[in-house]
């Protein structure tokens, strides 16, 4: 439960920073702020529709996580653009917006499935707390890294929705999975999901994975004692057979 919540303070942490930030960082990109804000509203409509089957057909985890690395990879490529192409320019950071719109409309959805019903409104209201920090941090971002640089921030907030996407992929899928109703039953259900992959995978391991596992748990002493313990009860074994041979 504590590595599911705190995955989600993270990811909406990096939604409120970039989303807000993407939305207060016209100036910094050297385009037109009204254009920019005409097309940013635009963009509200397929971000919040085009979800509805992406989340049935690819699921929660996988279609979050989709967006988050769009949102990377449109602002990493955006910080290395040139000011001269404004229509490139403004067209990355639109794909930007979508991205993070359409991975805040998934994350919700998602948080309020994984999280059980006893903490569901807390957790909910506190990752929404998170995400209001992000906010108020994002103008303060783009105005003391971008005065070293206009690219920096944008290269920044790219790097965090990869981070985002990384913390999202390891979450558990919820799509087709019961709403649980307490916190032990969550851990129950996952935990025992786990237990199950980790012992699936322990089967599939070579044996060499094995013996270097062994090799780094076993300690020269433990090794030189196991090894004359060995050659003791040999040269006993040899001692007893040539006895009855000699007999």
């Amino acid at each position: 439960m504590r590595s599911i919540t705190l995955s989600f303070y993270a990811q909406f942490f990096v939604l409120g920073i970039v989303y807000y930030g993407l939305s207060f960082g016209a100036d910094k990109l050297g385009v037109d702020p009204f254009v920019y804000m005409a097309v940013s509203g635009v963009m509200e409509v397929p971000s919040s529709t085009l979800t509805i089957p992406l989340v049935e057909k690819m699921g929660r985890r996988a279609s979050s996580t989709l967006f988050f690395v769009v949102t990377a990879g449109s602002l990493l490529v955006l910080g290395s653009i040139p000011d001269a192409l404004e229509w490139l320019v403004v067209t990355m950071a639109m794909l930007g917006r979508l991205a993070i719109t359409a991975a805040s409309q998934i994350v919700v959805l998602y948080v309020s499935e994984l999280f059980p019903t006893e903490v569901r409104v807390r957790g909910i209201g506190t990752c929404t707390m998170v995400s209001e920090i992000g906010a108020m941090l994002a103008p303060f971002i783009l105005e003391s890294l971008g005065s070293i640089k206009p690219w920096v921030p944008l290269v920044m907030f790219g790097v965090a929705a990869f981070v985002a996407s990384v913390i999202t992929f390891w979450l558990p899928e919820s799509r087709g999975a019961p709403m649980l109703d307490t916190v032990a039953s969550l851990e129950a259900a996952y935990g025992a999901a786990e237990d199950a992959s980790y012992q699936k995978y322990q089967s599939t391991v070579p044996a060499t994975k094995n013996l270097k596992f062994l090799a780094a748990t076993i300690t020269p002493d433990k090794f030189f004692h196991t090894l004359t313990s060995n050659i003791n009860c040999f040269d006993g074994d040899a001692k007893h057979s040539n006895w009855h041979q000699g007999l």
